[in-house]
């Protein structure tokens, strides 16, 4: 098991699980992202999907 260096040390257990879901990840997870077609920048959106479709 690595040795973590913070700066606060938890008191609890759920304090301590709390910490480290906060911490900075190696690996991130998965992000979603919900987007619409819009009349008023057509061809910005238009773009964006080409590239992501």
């Amino acid at each position: 098991m690595t040795v973590i260096n913070r700066i606060v040390k938890p008191t609890t257990h759920r304090g301590k699980r709390a910490i480290l879901k906060k911490e900075p990840k190696l690996i991130e997870n998965i992000k979603q992202i919900l987007c619409f077609k819009s009349k008023k920048n057509f061809t910005n959106s238009s773009r964006f999907y080409e590239r992501f479709a």
